[in-house]
């Protein structure tokens, strides 16, 4: 009963374990992921970096933003403590758009209004004895970028599509001549063959007619001379 109880307990804390210290990743929905994806195609910036913040120490960053564009800010503390930091966003002017305490993971996306360099802090202050490892990615966009992108990018495929079956056809057409040549080949061997034998029968016809001119021409001779030799043939005086 005992022992029971110890392997619920370490099941227990196996799980709160997991669930602690594992990472969902960097991505909150697919169109997220397929913009970080692509954010270095399309005028945008993209940081990622695994930095250590030292105890009751805050690490600051700068990046640029322009009006109109997405500010996006991950964190995610892997090691370290009680795993948790603080992450503050302040504009150009100064003001806090963006306060997230005692998190071991955050996400956010941010609205640009005031256009220039924002202040990115991450703060573990509160952590007097323990060093924290963190996971950053800091990236930045426009939303009018991203759709001109896209649009770009379904008229590559598209033209690649149409380059495809191009090429498809071409091969086709190839392999058809292919095919024709190589029934033009044989056509071409056999006729050189029938040729060949003919040829051939042709000169053993030639060469048998002449023997047998040659042996009747022989006879012929060869009687005539019997014949004349034969005969006793006498002149009158």
């Amino acid at each position: 009963m005992f022992s029971s109880r110890i392997y619920c307990a370490i099941f227990i804390c196996s799980l709160f374990w997991i669930h602690a210290y594992s990472d969902p990743g960097l991505f909150d929905d697919a169109e997220d992921k397929q913009i970080l994806e692509s954010v270095d195609f399309f005028h945008g910036e993209d940081f990622k970096s695994r930095v250590s913040i030292e105890r009751a120490e805050e690490q600051c960053y700068f990046q640029f933003a322009d009006e109109g564009s997405v500010l996006y800010v991950h964190f995610h503390v892997y090691r370290g403590g009680d795993r948790t930091l603080s992450a503050f966003v302040f504009t150009p002017s100064g003001k806090r758009i963006l306060e997230a305490e005692m998190k071991y993971r955050s996400t956010n996306k941010l609205e640009i209004t005031d256009p220039g360099y924002h202040k990115i802090c991450f703060d573990n202050s509160h952590s007097s004895f323990t060093t924290k490892f963190v996971d950053l990615h800091i990236a930045t966009w426009s939303d009018n970028d991203w759709e001109q992108y896209q649009e770009a990018y379904e008229q590559f495929q598209d033209s690649a599509d149409v380059s495809t079956r191009s090429m498809s056809g071409l091969r086709m057409q190839i392999r058809h001549m292919k095919a024709d040549w190589g029934r033009y080949k044989t056509t071409m061997n056999r006729d050189e063959i029938i040729v060949q034998n003919l040829g051939n029968l042709v000169n053993k016809v030639s060469f048998t007619l002449c023997a047998l001119v040659l042996m009747t021409s022989g006879f012929q001779v060869f009687f005539l001379r019997r014949l004349f030799l034969g005969s006793n043939v006498k002149g009158k005086a």
